[in-house]
C-alpha cells in the first residue's frame, strides 16, 4: 500500500492517472480561482439569489458556486438562464437564445498567466459561437469556428489565436487555454492544438461570461450558447504546464 499526498499525481495498475485531489490542490495554488461543477446539486440555486436549490432536470440555474474559494457564477435577467439537465451525470445548458452566466469575486490577472479549462460538449447548432470569456480589444475569449473547430482568442483583437482543425460538435472533451508571460496555448483533452505569441494582455476589469462571450461591460445578445457545459476551473495569474493540463483532464 502506498499513500498518495493531496494533489499528487498517481497511476492504478493499469497506467492510468488519478488526479487524486488535483483540482482543489491547484486552486489553493492560484491567486485567485473558480471551479463549477454542474453535477452538483448542493452547489446551483435557481435563482441569482441563491434561495431554492435546484433539484431535477430541466430547473433553471441563477446561480453555480464554487467549493474553493469564493467566486460563483450567476444570471439574473429573466430569460437568460441556462438549465439544469442530469444527461451525463449533470449539466448546464443554454436554450440557443441569450443564455449564459457572468463570473462574481474573479477577475483575470495582468500578468503571471491566466487560465480557463472547461469540460463540454458542443452540439450540432454551435459552430460560430463563443462559449466563454470576452471581445474587448484585450480579450480572453473561446469559440467554434464555423466548421465546428475550437478557436482559442487572446490580447488585442483577438490577435493572438490559436485555430484547430477537428469539428469536436456531438463530442465531449475538455478544452483548455492558458498562457504565460510569452505564449498562449490551446489544448483539447491532453493534446496541444497549438501556440501563439502574446500579443496584448487580457482585460482585468470584466469578469468573463460562461456559455457566452462579452464586449467589454456589455452583457451578451443572440443565440449565443451551443454548448452543454459539465465543469468549469478558472485560475487567475495561474498558468499550467502540460503535465498538469493532463491532470484537470485527469480530475474532470
Amino acid at each position: 500500500m502506498f499513500i498518495a499526498k493531496l494533489g499528487e499525481a498517481i497511476s492504478n495498475p493499469a497506467g492510468v492517472p488519478q488526479a487524486l485531489g488535483f483540482i482543489p490542490s491547484i486552486i489553493a495554488d492560484s491567486p485567485a480561482s473558480l471551479y463549477l461543477d454542474f453535477a452538483d446539486l448542493t452547489r446551483m440555486w435557481k435563482e441569482s439569489a441563491g434561495t431554492n436549490l435546484v433539484t431535477a432536470s430541466g430547473d433553471l440555474i441563477g446561480k453555480a458556486s464554487s467549493p474553493y474559494g469564493t467566486g460563483y457564477a450567476f444570471q439574473g435577467t429573466a430569460g437568460q438562464l441556462g438549465t439544469y439537465q442530469s444527461a451525463g451525470g449533470g449539466v448546464w445548458r443554454g436554450d440557443g437564445s441569450n443564455d449564459w452566466l457572468d463570473t462574481a469575486n474573479f477577475l483575470f490577472a495582468a500578468s503571471g498567466g491566466n487560465t480557463c479549462a472547461m469540460k463540454i460538449t458542443p452540439n450540432a447548432a454551435s459552430a460560430g459561437r463563443s462559449f466563454f470569456g470576452f471581445q474587448s480589444s484585450n480579450r480572453f475569449q473561446l469559440t467554434l469556428s464555423a466548421s465546428g473547430y475550437l478557436w482559442g482568442l487572446y490580447g488585442n483583437g483577438g490577435t493572438s489565436a490559436v485555430l484547430g482543425n477537428v469539428d469536436v460538435r456531438s463530442t465531449t472533451f475538455v478544452v483548455t487555454m492558458t498562457h504565460d508571460n510569452t505564449n498562449m496555448y490551446l489544448y483539447r483533452d491532453n493534446v496541444l492544438i497549438g501556440s501563439a505569441p502574446l500579443s496584448g494582455v487580457c482585460a482585468t476589469t470584466v469578469g468573463p461570461a460562461i456559455g457566452a462571450a462579452k464586449s467589454g461591460l456589455v452583457a451578451p445578445t443572440g443565440g449565443w450558447t451551443g454548448c452543454d457545459i459539465r465543469k468549469v476551473l478558472l485560475l487567475s495569474g495561474r498558468y499550467v504546464t502540460a503535465a498538469e493540463v493532463a491532470n484537470i483532464v485527469a480530475a474532470f
